[in-house]
This record gives structure tokens, C-alpha cells and sequence, in this order.
């Protein structure tokens, strides 16, 4: 960040209980988190009470309909996959992102071979067309539909540089899962196993203005 965190506005995309913006609200200045549950919206703002937190707001609705002034910080974990056209987030990413500000995006990858968002791992399901996926889940007894959209390294990339944005691909800090802990070894190795990683994590900011 280019000011200290204590004066960072801060944004999180998809905020669900509030797991990442009530942390960070303890060091920045202020949060605003939007989530599409009503229920995980009600849960949020009950933590951030009980922690005796006033810097932070949660609303209910939808992250692509949101338009606010840009924030010094923004944050989108885990919510691109559940959302058919993906640039629709990172434009809203770019579009409240300030001109010194960073952002933060983690997103499943396309190609990992187990997808887990049934509690279950169901293979290959990501590979599929969107018509045969959908029979698999319904095959397995899993609902009705698949309703995860995981993307590609490259069509991520195609995205972002779209956006204006810049990138940089981070292996997590602390890894906790046997996945985490070799891919994070691999990248270091060579950053071509980023296209075969289970999750991405990008960090970046706006390109700077071309002369």
C-alpha cells in the first residue's frame, strides 16, 4: 500500500459472515462489505457488534450492482466462481479501485481436477460443458444444476489486463492444506504450475496511465 493502513478505506466483495472484513477492520480505517445473503449479511453485522466494532458496514445485495466512490483497498475471496460472467466482478474491482489503491482476488481454478462445493470432491466436473456438468450433479444427486463457474489462468489474465488492472500471483502465507503446501512449493519452483493450481491469488493495482 502506498498509506498506512489505519487511513485505508476498504472494500469486500461477497462478504459473507464477515470473515475477512472483521479482521480487517480492526486495522483499517473503515470497511463496507456487500453479500447477496440476507442471512450471512444479519450474521456479519451481529459479529462486528459483539466485537464493538463502528468502522464497519454490511449491506445486502448484489456486488455487480454496486457503485460507490473507489476505495483504497478491495477485496473479492471466493466470489468469481459463483458468478456466470466474470467480468462483471473484476470491472466492479476496477471500478471502485483508487488510483494508489491494491486489490485482492482468490478464485478457483478451472483446471484443478476436484471440485468441492457439495462437501463432497466431485472430479472433472469443472472440465465439463455447462449441459454435461449439470447431469453429472444431477446423476450424483447433488441438486439440480452446477451452479460453480471456475476459470482459466489465461482467460483470468485476458480479463484483468481488459480491466486496466495489474497482477501478481501470491502462494498463501500460511498454507494449512496438503494441496496448499505443494502447490505453494511448485510455483516457487517455476510460476508455469500456476495453471495447474487448485486456487489463485492475485494481487495488483491500476495500470498506471499510458502517456
Amino acid at each position: 500500500m502506498r498509506k498506512p493502513l489505519k487511513e485505508c478505506r476498504l472494500l469486500d466483495l461477497g462478504s459473507g459472515l464477515g470473515t475477512n472484513a472483521i479482521p480487517a477492520a480492526k486495522v483499517v480505517h473503515s470497511v463496507f462489505g456487500i453479500d447477496i445473503s440476507p442471512t450471512h449479511v444479519e450474521r456479519a453485522r451481529e459479529w462486528a457488534e459483539r466485537e464493538g466494532l463502528e468502522n464497519v458496514t454490511f449491506r445486502v445485495g448484489s456486488a455487480t450492482d454496486l457503485d460507490m466512490e473507489p476505495f483504497d483497498i478491495v477485496v473479492c475471496d471466493y466470489l468469481l466462481e459463483h458468478v456466470r460472467d466474470p467480468n462483471t466482478v473484476i470491472s466492479v474491482i476496477a471500478r471502485h479501485l483508487s488510483r494508489d489503491g491494491a486489490y485482492f482476488l482468490s478464485t478457483n481454478n478451472k483446471w484443478w481436477p476436484l471440485e468441492n462445493p457439495y462437501g463432497m470432491p466431485i472430479p472433472f466436473v469443472s472440465w465439463m460443458p455447462k449441459g454435461w456438468s449439470d447431469r453429472y450433479i444431477r446423476l450424483l444427486g447433488l441438486g439440480t444444476e452446477y451452479g460453480i463457474f471456475p476459470i482459466s489462468w489465461s482467460r483470468l489474465e485476458r480479463l484483468l489486463d481488459r480491466n486496466n488492472l495489474t497482477w501478481s500471483l501470491k502462494p498463501p502465507t500460511r498454507p494449512y492444506t496438503v494441496a496448499q503446501k505443494l502447490g505453494g512449493t511448485l510455483v516457487r519452483i517455476t510460476p508455469e504450475f500456476w495453471s495447474i493450481a487448485n486456487v489463485f491469488q492475485v494481487v495488483g493495482r491500476q495500470k498506471e496511465p499510458t502517456a
